[in-house]
């Protein structure tokens, strides 16, 4: 009954290790301490035919946007073309519109239901040189009060879209303050705004801000979280392993 005792004593300490090791982990282990990118890492490009994203252009004025939705669209709709695009929406549209285009996709039922693209009013108004103006330009602005992981921030990063996000801990782990974007204490909506009016002021500054994040996410590449992970399990395997070593010794 002893050796019961011990044993599940042990699986307890290991579960609590790891939680407690990936805390210590994250927290010593962020940009804010390790202010660097590491050599030898890939940039993984956006799908095949997506519209870049530079970072450089965040908003297009009323009049930018009606010049734009009197362009043609440049990419004839040929099969491969309406493939490719069929293919792109999976990417990058249903979450918020659905698989059906009308609003319904897994994200929206949380948040604000998104336009009906099904609608032929609106595909009327809203036409190719509109929707191409609309996807490519962007940032990332982020007042959240409490997050794990700046998921969202990252991507945006990886897209060269600059961020301005409130200064938790999940989002100070992934966007630099003053490199990548701005962080920010608090939620006072005349502070985002005035970081805003600051990148679409001044244009150079939202494009090193996109290129910095770009290689700013670079850290978080499949390579390198696998190699963290896995180095994560082999020292916590290693800590157990001594544990149950001193356990047989006082024994």
């Amino acid at each position: 009954m002893k050796y019961v005792f011990v044993l599940v004593l042990l699986c307890v300490g290991a579960v609590a290790g790891v939680q407690l090791t990936a805390i210590v982990y994250r927290w010593n282990h962020d940009m804010i301490q390790t202010q660097r990118v590491m050599p030898g890492e890939m940039s993984f490009a956006m799908a095949p035919g997506s519209l870049p994203r530079s970072g450089s252009q965040l908003y297009y004025s009323k009049e930018q946007r009606e010049a734009a939705s009197l362009r043609k669209n440049p990419v004839p709709a040929t099969p491969e073309s309406i493939k490719k695009g069929g293919d792109l929406y999976v990417v990058y549209c249903t979450p918020c519109h659905g698989a059906s285009g009308k609003g319904n996709g897994l994200v929206a039922a949380k948040f604000v239901t998104p336009a009906d693209l099904s609608n032929a009013a609106l595909q009327k108004a809203r036409t190719d040189g509109y929707w191409q103006s609309y996807l490519s330009v962007g940032g990332a602005v982020m007042p959240s009060y409490s997050e794990s992981f700046g998921l969202v921030a990252l991507e945006a990063q990886a897209c060269g879209c600059p961020v301005v996000a409130s200064g938790v801990s999940g989002l100070r782990s992934v966007v630099r303050d003053e490199v990548s974007g701005y962080l920010i204490d608090g939620h006072d909506p005349a502070v985002y705004a005035e970081r805003i009016g600051r990148l679409l002021a001044d244009t150079e500054l939202a494009q090193q801000m996109g290129r910095r994040g770009r290689l700013l996410a670079q850290r978080f590449s499949w390579t390198r979280t696998a190699d963290r992970l896995e180095g994560l399990f082999e020292r916590v395997i290693e800590c157990d392993h001594a544990r149950v070593h001193a356990g047989v010794r006082h024994e």
